[in-house]
C-alpha cells in the first residue's frame, strides 16, 4: 500500500502525519476473512489518489499513477510486490545500513529533471551498505518504471535509468544436503506453529518452485493428472505427476487447514489462521524453523536449485538459465 494507508478495523485509512486521517473504501471481507484482490487494491489506490490530488505532477505523483496502471497490475503479485517495496522503504535509524526507497529520493523531482548522474548516485548509495543485490533490482524497478513515464506527457524523452549499469552479482552455489534437508523437515514439524513450513520445503523442492510460485497453488490444482504448476518469470507451467511423496507434502499442508473453508480462494499453504501464507510470513516461518535448526546460512531459493540440481525439469527455456541452477560440476574427458 502507499505511504501511510494502513488497514483498520472497518477500512482501508490513508493518515496524514499532520491531518485526521481519511476513510478509503470498506474491508471487504469472505466468511469473516479479509480479501485483497488487484481489483480490490487498484480500488484503494484509487480512493488514495483521490484523498492526496496534488497539483505538481512530481515523481511521487507518478509512483501513485503507474501503480494504478494496468501496466503494474499486469505484473505478477510477487513482482507487484517487490515494485512497491522498492518505491515505499524508509530508513530505519536503528539499522545503519538501511537505505530510503525511490519515493523518498526522487518524491520531490518532476521526472524530466531526472539524469542518468542521478539513477548512478542511487545505486553507489545502496551500494556502500553492500547491498548490490538490492541495488540492482531497484535499477530494474526504475527502468520500468521511466519506460511507463515515456509513454505520458511527463517531459521524459530518453530514460534515465537504462544506461545505468548494475553492480557484478556473484551467483549464489549452495547446495543443500540431504541430511540438512532432512533436519529442516523434522526441525519443522517439531514446531507446531510452523508445520505448514515442512509442507512448503517439501512442495517446493519435489517441484522445483520458486518461493511465490509455492504460495500461489490452490486446492484445486490438485488433480487426477497431477498437481498443475504455473511458473513465473519466462518458465514453462506444467502438470507434476504427484508421487507418494509429494501426496504426503500435499496431505500434510491440507491437515492443517480448519474449517469453514473458503468460498473462493482455497489456497493449499495456509498459516494458522488459514489464511494463505505470505511471502513475508514464509520468510519469518523459514527463518525461525532454519535458525532453531542450526541451519541459517540457507535460504528459501536453495531448494529449488537442490530440486534442479538433484534432476528436476522445472521448465527453463535456456541453457543459460538451467546451468545457472545445476550446481553439479560437468564431468569432461581428460587430455588424450
Amino acid at each position: 500500500m502507499p505511504e501511510r494507508v494502513y488497514r483498520g478495523k472497518s477500512a482501508y485509512e490513508y493518515r496524514p502525519k499532520d491531518a485526521k486521517y481519511i476513510v478509503l473504501c470498506a474491508i471487504t471481507r469472505d466468511n469473516g476473512v479479509i480479501v485483497e484482490t488487484p481489483a480490490i487494491k487498484k480500488k484503494v489506490l484509487e480512493a488514495y489518489e483521490k484523498a492526496t490530488t496534488v497539483t505538481k505532477k512530481d515523481i511521487a505523483y507518478w509512483l501513485n499513477q503507474y501503480f494504478l496502471s494496468s501496466r503494474y497490475l499486469h505484473l505478477s503479485p510477487d513482482t507487484q510486490t517487490d515494485y512497491l517495496r522498492y518505491a515505499e522503504i524508509k530508513a530505519k535509524k536503528e539499522e545503519p545500513n538501511s537505505r530510503n526507497g525511490v519515493r523518498v529520493v526522487f518524491g520531490k523531482m518532476l521526472p524530466k529533471a531526472v539524469r542518468p548522474h542521478h539513477i548512478r548516485r542511487y545505486m553507489d548509495y545502496w551500494g556502500k551498505a553492500e547491498k548490490y543485490t538490492t541495488a540492482n533490482r531497484h535499477l530494474s524497478f526504475l527502468q520500468t518504471f521511466f519506460a511507463f513515464l515515456r509513454e505520458h506527457n511527463t517531459g521524459v524523452i530518453e530514460n534515465p535509468a537504462s544506461g545505468v549499469k548494475k553492480f557484478p552479482e556473484q551467483k549464489r552455489k549452495y547446495y543443500v544436503s540431504d541430511s540438512e534437508y532432512e533436519k529442516l523437515i523434522k526441525t519443522a514439524l517439531a514446531m507446531p506453529a510452523r508445520k505448514y513450513v515442512a509442507a512448503f520445503i517439501e512442495i517446493t523442492y519435489l517441484c522445483g518452485l520458486r518461493k511465490f510460485e509455492a504460495l500461489q497453488l490452490n486446492v484445486e490444482d490438485i488433480t487426477p493428472a497431477g498437481l498443475i504448476i504455473s511458473r513465473g518469470k519466462g518458465s514453462s507451467g506444467e502438470i507434476t505427476e504427484i508421487s507418494p511423496r509429494l501426496q504426503a507434502a500435499i496431505d500434510l499442508a491440507i491437515s492443517l487447514h480448519k474449517q469453514p473453508e473458503p468460498i473462493r480462494d482455497r489456497p493449499l499453504l495456509r498459516n494458522t489462521r488459514n489464511q494463505r501464507v505470505t511471502r513475508s510470513a514464509i520468510n519469518q516461518a523459514f527463518d525461525d524453523v532454519r535458525q532453531a535448526a542450526g541451519l541459517s546460512h540457507i535460504v528459501i531459493h536453495d531448494l529449488k536449485k537442490k530440486a534442479v540440481t538433484d534432476g528436476k525439469d522445472v521448465g527453463h527455456k535456456t541453457q543459460a538459465m538451467r546451468d545457472l541452477y545445476n550446481l553439479k560440476a560437468s564431468i569432461k574427458p581428460a587430455t588424450k
